[in-house]
């Protein structure tokens, strides 16, 4: 590789330092200083000279905040830019607009399909699991949690590094927004069943009306305001344990 390039090890770098963006957040640059910490090896490669370093921190230091998540593709295509930049292609203002327009449609994608549905699916699978099984049930739900999380975290980092600015188009080809609804709409069922299960445990005799939960508490779960949708998982624990504590009570069963 060239002198002014970071090779596989440092988009892999790149990769690992993105795990710790939010480390250091706060409400000045909120995740500015955590991407300045993930943008370091690109530095210590490039940025040769203590003003070009003084520079190249600057322009990371400015207010950044975006899902945690799909801030691998701002990572990615930062670096190709910063390369770019350093080798005469580009100036500075690029690489900060191209910062500055993607973090907000990352934000608006990332936050509804990992945490208003992605996270409250898994912590109902877990839920569920952990109902029969014990601590399988965290595991089952860092699983699922974690299939799209390392993937779309490696995958945006690697796919911004070979685009550079292209990656604008790569995202508008992201297929978040549909696969939210999807995880959503499960998530939703997931609520059902767990109340079904719950309804089960708590009195036999209520099998024919819990069997009516379940499609009822699945349309209503996916018609609820965001604000619920995104506590459904700690909405299913509340249920589970009042279920629990009530029958212990005597009040069921």
């Amino acid at each position: 590789m060239g002198e002014r390039n970071i090779g596989r090890l440092g988009v892999v770098r790149l990769v690992l330092r993105s795990f710790y963006l939010q480390a250091a957040w706060n409400y000045e640059g909120l995740q500015a200083l955590g991407f300045a910490y993930v943008m370091f090896p690109v530095a210590r490669k490039l940025a040769h000279g203590r003003t070009v370093a003084a520079e190249f921190a600057a322009r990371h230091l400015n207010l950044f905040n975006t899902n945690p998540v799909l801030a691998s593709y701002v990572i990615g295509a930062t670096a190709k830019l910063e390369e770019e930049y350093e080798e005469g292609r580009g100036g500075a203002a690029d690489i900060v607009t191209l910062k500055n327009s993607l973090s907000v449609p990352l934000a608006a994608i990332g936050d509804r399909f990992f945490w208003a549905n992605l996270r409250p699916l898994s912590g109902l699978l877990g839920v569920l699991v952990a109902g029969g099984a014990g601590a399988l049930g965290a595991i089952v739900l860092l699983i699922v949690y974690d299939v799209f999380h390392i993937y779309y975290r490696v995958k945006g980092v690697f796919s911004g590094y070979a685009l550079g600015a292209g990656i604008v188009g790569e995202i508008a080809k992201l297929r978040l927004m549909k696969l939210s609804e999807t995880v959503g709409w499960l998530g939703a069922a997931m609520l059902g069943i767990l109340l079904v299960v719950r309804a089960y445990a708590w009195k036999g005799e209520w099998r024919g009306e819990a069997l009516l939960l379940f499609p009822l508490v699945a349309v209503a779960s996916g018609l609820l305001p965001e604000f619920f949708q995104k506590r459904i998982t700690e909405i299913a624990i509340a249920v589970s344990v009042a279920g629990l504590l009530l029958t212990a009570a005597g009040v069921f069963g």
